[in-house]
């Protein structure tokens, strides 16, 4: 969850009141403002639970945040091959081995100081305290 700090349409949180447990779009993206004629901020950076709690309304999160999130994340991955070394850092590399049980599923080896390590992916059969 991320504070932010919100904000929302006055027109649209007055429709929510009237009709019981409306919703309401939470907006926070600068794209967002030139779109919404009158925008409501709250005071506080807050999460979006404890606004929903606070104005006990529900809040959906706009496109813009979706989008923008989405495209922050994608861009904290990378695509690896199988069988080909990855550097993390200096001395740390990890290579995936098709583990074979679900397609595009992978083991993987981590390679630290010249010592390996292999994480199958697997952590036991639900009755280990593992």
């Amino acid at each position: 969850m991320i504070e932010r700090k919100w904000f929302r349409s006055k027109n649209q949180r007055e429709k929510a009141r009237c009709a019981n447990n409306g919703k309401v779009v939470a907006h926070w993206t600068d794209d967002c403002k030139k779109y919404i004629k009158y925008a409501e901020y709250f005071d506080t950076e807050i999460f979006l639970k404890d606004l929903k709690e606070r104005e006990n309304v529900e809040f959906l999160l706009c496109k813009n945040y979706c989008k923008e999130e989405t495209e922050k994340t994608e861009r904290q991955f990378v695509t690896a091959k199988y069988d080909r070394d990855v550097k993390i850092s200096d001395n740390l590399t990890v290579r995936l081995i098709n583990a074979g049980y679900v397609p595009g599923s992978a083991c993987f080896i981590f390679t630290i100081d010249n010592k390996k390590v292999l994480f199958s992916g697997d952590s036991g059969s639900g009755y280990s305290s593992i």
